[in-house]
């Protein structure tokens, strides 16, 4: 995804109440048998004021990694195995001992502080209604549901988690929060106030803000653009058909990745009152970038920009700040999909237009 704010990565710090906390030494160890001796070992992890990568090697299958952290945060021990397919496994790191016992990481028994605990029980939660966190394999949408409602059930009880800091912003995606405001918005404001004055908390207080506007249900904001050939083309004209309204650039390499996934669903679906609506955000400079992108990329529907890259008047309105990014607007003129990429434009289409 290209955008214009610093996204937040895997293990984000949590910026709130660092400069009155004092660094807690932690010990973590390990006995894990089918490690590899010698093998190594890598312990991912924020201490408070930058990542740190810590590694050490295999002993008799056991190893120890010590060190200081800030607070609490989501970390991952990735280790060597006898076998060629190594595991890594994430975990909360706190002060204090943390213990890793099992055969294989990706299936170790991790016990440690107050953190790992509720974070045990939220993976519990999880298998219980058929989610496991490390499967690579497609979740059925029933699936999906089931693990979104542990989720926000586990927010409402523990709203002063660092657990729930990680899951509300792991959930706080353009689309999710799109789909599902109504039930985000009452649990993110019972959640600790220091962490919703935070970077992290004031960026989904942002996304919640948009989708009061701009969410699942929402009117589609109209407006009117100029086509490659400088013809005014207006939103509201499509009315009568399902429209992706799509956000990208030429120079955006996410949004050239993102691509053949339009163009599959176009291909299947322009048959059956759908189209797309591509919006660039490419500047007057680039304007013949931007037309040998939609030829070299065979996006073969209606193209839209005033070449004035991020100021575009269309993705203003939508307040987008990251591209690629969509809606889906059906019939009347509402908005009933956000941010659907990959497999989940299709599968939004196929639902509504079986």
């Amino acid at each position: 995804m290209m955008t214009k704010i610093r996204t937040i990565g895997v293990f984000s710090m949590l910026t709130f109440s660092i400069a009155a906390t004092a660094q807690e030494s932690f010990e973590l160890k390990g006995t894990v048998t089918e490690a590899k001796e010698n093998g190594m070992v890598m312990l991912s992890y924020n201490d408070g004021t930058r990542f740190r990568y810590d590694t050490t090697r295999v002993r008799n299958h056991s190893f120890s990694l010590t060190g200081k952290i800030l607070q609490p945060g989501r970390s991952m021990l990735y280790i060597e195995h006898i076998t060629k397919q190594d595991e890594a496994q994430y975990f909360f790191l706190t002060g204090g001992t943390t213990s890793v016992k099992g055969k294989r990481v990706g299936s170790s028994e991790i016990e440690g502080g107050k953190a790992q605990s509720e974070y045990n029980l939220l993976l519990d939660q999880w298998k219980n209604v058929g989610w496991e966190p490390l499967s690579t394999s497609e979740k059925s949408k029933s699936v999906k549901m089931k693990k979104d409602s542990v989720s926000l059930a586990f927010l409402k009880s523990y709203p002063s988690s660092p657990v729930s800091f990680w899951l509300m912003e792991d959930l706080a995606t353009a689309s999710f929060i799109g789909e599902n405001r109504e039930k985000v918005a009452p649990v993110y404001e019972k959640m600790d106030s220091e962490w919703r004055a935070s970077k992290n908390g004031k960026k989904i207080a942002g996304l919640l803000e948009t989708a009061k506007k701009l969410g699942v249900g929402m009117p589609a904001i109209d407006f009117t653009m100029n086509d490659t050939l400088g013809k005014p083309v207006r939103l509201a004209d499509f009315r009568g058909k399902y429209v992706l309204l799509d956000f990208w650039a030429s120079w955006c390499v996410p949004c050239r990745g993102e691509n053949p996934n339009v163009v599959k669903a176009w291909q299947k679906y322009k048959d059956r009152n759908f189209t797309v609506i591509g919006v660039s955000l490419d500047k007057e400079s680039d304007k013949q970038k931007w037309i040998n992108a939609i030829h070299m990329d065979d996006l073969t529907w209606t193209h839209l920009s005033d070449l004035k890259g991020w100021d575009n008047a269309a993705a203003r309105a939508y307040e987008v700040r990251s591209i690629p990014m969509n809606y889906l607007i059906d019939p009347q003129g509402k908005i009933i999909g956000v941010a659907l990429r990959g497999n989940a434009l299709g599968e939004k289409l196929e639902e509504i237009l079986q």
